[in-house]
């Protein structure tokens, strides 16, 4: 009994071990992946399991607002591709950064599984009503959530 619980204790640390450095692995790979390219940061909460997106939307940025929200949609998938490859497990990504004018932050989650189904051109409506969507201004501490 007593060797099955050291064996079960070994498993387990050498299983969050060996995610740890696949996340690192996979969070170097992604990064570079992120677009617009600028200020990106890229976290893994191993707990939650839980990617955190975060870049700097530069001012002189051109936003076609036709197809805002699609390069959310790309980064979550791009992101989750590089952390499958190495086996990590993901439940949720989120997604922020600033609003052009720097007047506050907008934050998109979204469950690994509706990235994985859903962050397509052909499924993109239900891609946007999967997703939570939170904004906050630049001096606020509270997020808000958006009517899309």
């Amino acid at each position: 009994m007593k060797k099955l619980l050291i064996f079960s204790l070994l498993l387990f640390f050498g299983t969050q071990l060996s995610f740890a450095g696949s996340t690192d692995i996979a969070i170097k790979s992604a990064k570079g992946l992120v677009f617009p390219n600028n200020n990106v940061s890229i976290s893994y909460d191993a707990k939650s399991q839980e990617v955190y997106i975060k870049f700097t939307t530069p001012s002189n940025y051109k936003i076609n607002y036709a197809l805002y929200y699609l390069r959310w949609m790309d980064n979550q998938w791009v992101v989750l591709q590089e952390f499958k490859k190495e086996n990590a497990p993901v439940k949720n990504i989120a997604v922020e950064t600033n609003y052009k004018d720097n007047s506050g932050f907008l934050r998109v989650t979204h469950s690994a599984r509706d990235v994985d189904q859903y962050a397509k051109p052909n499924t993109y409506e239900r891609w946007m009503n999967r997703g939570q969507f939170l904004s906050k201004g630049k001096n606020d501490t509270e997020w808000k959530k958006l009517d899309l």
